[in-house]
Parts: C-alpha cells; sequence; structure tokens
C-alpha cells in the first residue's frame, strides 16, 4: 500500500514539472525594439536593436535575426547578454536574455520597413515590432539626434562616451564605412585626392560626372591646403554639380589599405565631352603645408572615350551634342496684333543634360522672328547628379502678313543616351490672327531660263563692214611717242589719287565716324517729331557710340551681358546699368504696336546724350 502511494505521488509530481515547464517553454519572452533615427541619408548608418528577456529557469533566448533589410546593408552585428533584477508584489523576479545590435547603412532612396527582428525561445521564434525609416538623398536628412539603442552592459563604452577605448580605431563595424569609397592603397600619407568618373565611354555631349573626393588619415589632425588647381577638362563642357564649389561635403569614413581615412567630397562636376575620341581629364592639385615645406597631392588623371551617337534611326535636324532629354513649353502673346506689329514668343526649354543654346525657329512667309533674350535656370536636379533645368528663350516676332499666321512648330531632336534612341521635343506656337491688309502681289512676270544671252537672230543679216585698226588713225602714233613722257605726270597722278582714297577710307572705317553720323541723325530725328524713328536713331547713337568708346557692342546681346562689358570696359556701374537698360527700351519701343508719345522718345534721347558723354569720359575712351 505504501509502495502504491509512493508511485502516485511521484507521478502527479513528474506530472505537475511536466506541465510547468510545457507553460513556461509557451510563454513569449519580454520584446524590446529600438531604432536610433526614422529618417536618414543614403549612406547614413542606423542601429536596429532587439532586447529579448524571459524570467529565470525558462528557455535562454537564441539566434537572434534582424529580419527584412531590404534597401539597406547589414554592416556589422553585435549580441551580448543581458539581466535585469526586480520587486513585484514584494517578490524578487529575475529575468535573462539577450540584447542584439545591427549596423545598417541605407543604400538608396525611398521609404522601407525593416525587420521585425525575431529571437528563438524554446525552439520557436517570436518577433518584435518592424521600424519604418525614410532615406533622403545624401546630405539632406536632418541632423541626427544624439544617442540610439545603447548597450545597458557595455559599461566601459558608455564611460568612454561611446566610443570603445579597448576596440581597433579601424573596426568597420565601430564606426560607418562606405565600401564604394575603399582603396586598397592610400595615394599619400596623412590626405591624398581620388577622382573617378561614372562613365568611361559616352557619345558627344552626354554627362560625364567627375567626382573629386579628398581622404584624411583619421588618426591625424586634418592639415592646412593651400595653392589650389582646378582639375582641366578642355576638350569639355564643365559645369558644377555643387551648390558651393568653396564647401566641402563630409561623406563619412573609408577604409584604405586597413586604416580608416575621413572623406570628403569636394568637387563633383557635370562634363559634357564637345568632339569624339580619347579625351584626357587633368588632375586636379593641391598643397599639404607641412612645417618643412608644402607637399603637393594630385588626383588621377582620367581618360573617356567619345563617339557619335549612332546614325541609324537618326531624325533630320539632329546636331551632335544635343543629348539628354528635353521637353518644350510655348508660350505666344498676344493672339492678335495689326499687320506690321509684333507678337512675344517664350519657349522653355525643361529636361536634363546639355540644353542647346539656341533653337531652330520655323520660316513663314511674312514672319520675322528677332533675335532672343536667353535666360537659365542650370544646375544638379532633384538633389541628383544629374545637371539640367529650365533655358527660356524670349523672341520678339514681327507680323508682316495679313490674316491668320500658323507659326508652325519648333522642335529639337535629341540622343536619349538612358533609353538608347533618338526622341523629338515638340512646342506647337499655333496660330496668331493680323489684321489689316496684305501687300499687293506683284504681277507675274515671264522668268528668262538664260539670263546674259543675246537675243534669238529673226533674219539673215548682210556682210559685216571693215574693221578699223587702231593703228590706222594718227591719234595711234602720236600717243605711242607721247606716252612715255607722260609716264611721271601719271605715276604722281595715281600715287596722289590712292593717298586719298587711303584717307577717305581710313575716315569712312573710323568708329567716331560712324558715332558722329548717328548721333547728328538722332538730333535730326528729334527735330523731325518721329517717335518710332527716334527711338530707332537713339538705339544705333548708343550702339555707334559704345563701340567707338570702349570697344563694346550692344547690337544682339542681352540686357546683363551688355551692362557686364560695359561696366569692365571702364564705364560706371550705374552709367552701364543706365545705358544697357535705355537701349533695351529703345529697341523695344521701336517694335511696339502703339503708337509711341514723342516727348517720351526725346525725353529717352537726352538720357541717351547725358549717357554719351559719360562713354566718352570712360578710361578706355580717353586711352584711345
Amino acid at each position: 500500500m505504501h509502495r502504491r502511494v509512493t508511485l502516485a505521488v511521484c507521478l502527479v509530481v513528474t506530472l505537475a514539472l511536466f506541465f510547468v515547464a510545457r507553460g513556461a517553454a509557451a510563454a513569449p519572452p519580454e520584446l524590446r525594439t529600438q531604432i536610433s533615427a526614422d529618417t536618414v541619408g543614403v549612406g547614413d548608418v542606423i542601429q536596429l536593436q532587439l532586447q529579448a528577456m524571459v524570467v529565470a529557469g525558462s528557455p535562454q533566448p537564441a539566434d537572434p535575426r534582424p529580419g527584412n533589410t531590404t534597401g539597406f546593408s547589414l554592416r556589422g552585428t553585435s549580441i551580448g547578454s543581458s539581466a535585469q533584477t526586480s520587486l513585484q508584489g514584494g517578490v524578487r523576479v529575475d529575468k535573462f536574455g539577450v540584447t542584439a545590435t545591427w549596423n545598417l547603412r541605407a543604400d538608396r532612396p525611398g521609404t522601407f520597413t525593416i525587420g521585425p527582428p525575431t529571437v528563438s525561445v524554446g525552439g520557436k521564434r517570436f518577433a518584435g515590432q518592424p521600424a519604418r525609416i525614410v532615406v533622403v538623398p545624401a546630405g539632406q536628412a536632418p541632423q541626427r539626434r544624439q544617442g540610439g539603442p545603447v548597450d545597458p552592459f557595455d559599461i566601459w563604452k558608455q564611460l568612454a562616451g561611446g566610443r570603445d577605448p579597448f576596440g581597433d580605431e579601424d573596426d568597420p563595424t565601430r564606426t560607418p564605412t562606405d565600401t564604394k569609397l575603399t582603396l586598397d592603397a592610400p595615394r599619400g600619407q596623412i590626405a591624398f585626392l581620388h577622382a573617378t568618373i561614372d562613365k568611361p565611354k559616352v557619345t558627344v555631349g552626354e554627362q560625364v560626372t567627375l567626382s573629386v573626393f579628398l581622404y584624411v588619415d583619421r588618426t591625424q589632425n586634418e592639415p592646412e591646403f593651400n595653392d589650389v588647381h582646378e582639375a582641366t577638362a578642355g576638350e569639355f563642357l564643365k559645369r558644377s554639380l555643387l551648390d558651393n564649389d568653396a564647401q566641402a561635403r563630409f561623406l563619412g569614413d573609408a577604409m584604405v589599405g586597413g586604416r580608416a581615412y575621413h572623406v570628403k567630397l569636394i568637387r563633383k562636376s557635370a562634363l559634357f565631352p564637345l568632339k569624339t575620341g580619347t579625351l584626357d581629364i587633368g588632375p586636379m592639385t593641391l598643397s599639404l603645408a607641412r612645417a618643412r615645406g608644402d607637399v603637393k597631392r594630385e588626383s588621377e588623371p582620367l581618360r573617356v572615350l567619345v563617339t557619335e551617337p549612332p546614325l541609324a534611326g537618326r531624325p533630320a535636324g539632329y546636331a551632335v551634342g544635343d543629348v539628354g532629354r528635353f521637353e518644350l513649353k510655348t508660350e505666344v502673346t498676344p493672339r492678335e496684333v495689326e499687320r506690321g506689329a509684333a507678337v512675344g514668343v517664350t519657349i522653355d526649354l525643361q529636361g536634363t543634360g546639355n540644353l542647346p543654346a539656341q533653337l531652330a525657329v520655323p520660316t513663314r512667309a511674312g514672319v520675322e522672328w528677332l533675335t532672343p533674350e536667353t535666360r537659365e535656370k542650370l544646375g544638379a536636379t532633384n538633389g541628383t547628379d544629374r545637371f539640367g533645368g529650365t533655358r527660356t528663350f524670349s523672341y520678339v516676332v514681327r507680323m508682316q502678313a495679313a490674316g491668320d499666321v500658323d507659326l508652325g512648330e519648333i522642335q529639337l531632336p535629341y540622343w536619349d543616351p538612358d533609353a538608347r534612341k533618338y526622341g523629338t521635343a515638340r512646342g506647337r506656337l499655333g496660330t496668331v490672327h493680323v489684321t489689316g491688309t496684305s501687300a499687293p502681289a506683284a504681277a507675274d512676270a515671264p522668268i528668262d531660263p538664260l539670263p546674259g544671252m543675246p537675243d534669238v537672230r529673226a533674219q539673215l543679216a548682210g556682210a559685216r563692214p571693215a574693221v578699223r585698226r587702231l593703228n590706222d588713225s594718227p591719234l595711234y602714233w602720236l600717243g605711242l611717242f607721247v606716252a612715255p613722257l607722260a609716264y611721271p605726270a601719271f605715276a604722281g597722278a595715281r600715287a596722289a589719287a590712292r593717298t586719298l582714297r587711303t584717307r577717305r577710307a581710313a575716315r569712312a572705317e573710323d568708329p567716331r565716324t560712324e558715332m558722329d553720323a548717328r548721333v547728328a541723325e538722332a538730333e535730326a530725328k528729334s527735330r523731325a517729331g518721329d517717335a518710332k524713328a527716334l527711338d530707332l536713331a537713339t538705339a544705333r547713337a548708343l550702339d555707334a557710340s559704345a563701340s567707338a568708346c570702349v570697344h563694346v557692342s550692344l547690337r544682339g546681346t542681352t540686357e546683363g551681358a551688355a551692362e557686364d562689358a560695359l561696366a569692365k570696359a571702364g564705364l560706371g556701374a550705374d552709367d552701364a546699368r543706365a545705358l544697357a537698360a535705355l537701349y533695351r527700351t529703345c529697341q523695344a519701343a521701336r517694335f511696339s504696336p502703339e503708337d509711341i508719345p514723342v516727348a517720351e522718345a526725346k525725353a529717352r534721347w537726352s538720357q541717351a546724350r547725358a549717357l554719351l558723354k559719360a562713354l566718352g569720359k570712360a578710361p578706355k575712351a580717353r586711352a584711345a
């Protein structure tokens, strides 16, 4: 009987222990997930941390995993044990577990969900909370807050302010590193330059991105630099992709020959090749200021193979060098004018790549396109390395024919290097209604297919009359003997005539002669009282005087370019601005469809006379 009781008690205890152990194994651990930042830039490193705790006697958490890391690269993992002791209702509760930290580097822009991190307890996996992270282009992330997931048991790291005093300074898991900037060996002690291009082979006009990096040994203080010389690229059109070339952009740390270096981006340029062949990009150079003398550092010289876009499928009108992706937007105002008046045509050329500096306008009878004024807003587009933006062409178009005049369409064929095909940007201009009557057409006249030929002979002619020879006249023999005597007089007269012609030509070519004539013409127009003719004469007088006094031509230039040229020639800044603006105002007034008051035109001529005096006192004018 006693034996049976003992067996029953043992069975009950065994079953109780079994169910207790099973309940403990099934009890989920306490999980806590942390992320160091929710908005980062491309290339930044964040820390994802999972802490898993169980009560004493439960199976220990093991095999922590980060879960989904799409959009990120795993740069290192740290796993440590954790322990906690607390009082719950007066009862001591001991908990044990693990803390896992993963270093993740953002690889590309976007919004990503990483995790959830998981851990295995008693053969079953438990998941923490996922984290949503926004990755923006490099340099655009908000300032990172200090701290982040911290290992509560790494006391040495906490006392050292986050730096492991016993760790390796070049440990890539301790400091964020960028494998794209990793080099096999340094190109110089303390600091050196390194240059890269994104494409070794392109077509004429296709963008090549040149980047120049400055590497500084992390164990050294950053030295001072001087005698900076930019990378030469004489066979390329070079445009900067940075807002400020004088300010370097810190990218992070990279491993070079087993050592960690701070890396800064100091130049980023878009290069557009201007011809075919193997084109050279020279090195950028600078000097390190050292106690024993400056030490020169230079980047690598680079080469680019340049070819033309394919001939197959090339559209008519394509100009070699128009490479990128473009679109055209047009605006025509007004849509109704009188015959002889003008309309304004604004064309916005937008896109990425080598935006053309001029457009081919459609030709129409009775439509005259004047030289456009150009404005541009170009640079790196949308935080990328693509160069582009907007170039605006403002035309004045004179309408000489009455009726509904179709201005046609602007077309710009281009080569798209990404799609590897040709495209054409189109901008429809539409119709302008021109009131008034057209000039009568000239009567049709017969066309002579063989101009200059003698008339057709209608009848036979008689015998030719006898030809009288020159030597049959006594005057011939008189001239034969007198000519030698007259030669000295003839030679002297010819020399005098040549001198006279030379002096006349010199006076005619003298810019001041042209200036005096244009000023006199403006004075005459001012007395005549024709406003538009006076504005035309004023503009010509300003252009001729600028050419004669300071050798600057105002014709065909924008107002800003004319102002800069006049200022560089020695004219005062205020006078240069006023003269350029007055010239542009006179040009616009002469094409205005409305009548111009004579008083306004005379006021402009009075202002012009004062500016002409300032031109005559300019340094270049005095030197001449």
